[in-house]
């Protein structure tokens, strides 16, 4: 996506082709068996204001595995200010 972009051209993860599996396989030419999971549409952007995206730093938001705890350093946050 980063090389993309740098070319001129925006691209982004989605998986709302799910809802038309069956239709998109076809169209796609994706053999039985293949499990679908993301589509990644790519176009050149028109007139898009580009800036670096508003996100917490990955201390905040990084947890270890099976843990809910955060990394030395990050805040610690329970699970229901997860889920909501």
């Amino acid at each position: 996506m980063l090389a993309l972009r740098a070319r001129g051209l925006g691209s982004t993860w989605t998986s709302l082709h799910l809802l038309h599996e069956a239709e998109a396989a076809a169209t796609l030419g994706i053999p039985d068996g293949v499990t679908q999971t993301v589509l990644l549409p790519i176009g050149y952007t028109k007139d898009a204001v580009l800036r670096p995206a508003n996100h917490k730093p990955p201390r905040e938001v990084m947890r270890r595995e099976g843990s809910r705890q955060a990394f030395p350093g990050g805040r610690q946050r329970s699970f229901a200010t997860e889920i909501e």
